[in-house]
């Protein structure tokens, strides 16, 4: 669809859209039509040369060594299953030429903001954005990473920038994980780490610690 069917012609459309861009990765936003003529967006993540190659340190933990790409797709699988929602899945690929292994992972838009963002405009604006109070989104937030841990996988990157939350038409709203490449079993240890970072990237003026401190109570 959207001419798009090939690993080249998807891995091209990501020169376009640029949100952003490092030495051997990209990620872009793509904007498609689905066959009933309503836009579809996606995101598209590239890595390519060394960022695309298997992670020989994963031996010292045992595991086969994998590229990020094959990881996150992976992970999103293992996550979606357990019924955590995350970003939706569309395709991914892996392609080896003279320069060197490329990999994509396109998944679906969430629709919602992501926890940083809310955050940012509720100290800008001075007031709650959207239907949710500060406490309703630290309780379904924790609700969410208690699901997470309770499920048996920590997520070393739990920073506000990687949580959405999308209105689910209720008190809550729905909380969904994105750029989830690295995942682990989760331990008491590793569960406290995984808060401590959350924490780190929420602590903004007009939230107060009480508040935080209701993510941990959940």
């Amino acid at each position: 669809a959207n001419g798009l069917a090939s690993f080249e012609a998807l891995f091209a459309a990501g020169d376009a859209g640029l949100v952003d861009g490092h030495q051997e990765r990209s990620v872009s936003r793509v904007e498609l039509r689905a066959a009933g003529g309503e836009p579809v967006v996606i995101y598209l993540k590239r890595r390519w040369g060394r960022a695309a190659g298997r992670s020989w340190t994963d031996l010292l933990r045992l595991k086969w060594p994998a590229c990020a790409t094959t990881r996150e797709w992976s992970n999103l699988q293992r996550l979606a299953a357990a019924g955590i929602p995350v970003a939706d899945p569309v395709a991914w690929g892996r392609a080896a030429g003279p320069e060197g292994p490329r990999t994509l992972l396109a998944v679906r838009e969430v629709r919602g903001l992501s926890l940083a963002s809310w955050l940012d405009r509720l100290t800008s604006g001075g007031a709650e954005p959207g239907s949710h109070s500060v406490a309703q989104v630290a309780a379904a937030v924790g609700k969410a990473v208690r699901r997470l841990h309770d499920a048996g996988y920590s997520f070393p990157d739990l920073y506000a920038k990687h949580v959405f939350l999308e209105d689910a038409g209720g008190e809550a709203p729905r909380v969904v994980l994105i750029d989830v490449s690295r995942l682990r079993r989760y331990t008491p240890r590793r569960g406290a780490a995984d808060l401590a970072a959350l924490h780190a990237t929420t602590q903004v003026p007009p939230v107060r610690k009480e508040d935080r401190l209701l993510v941990l109570r959940v």
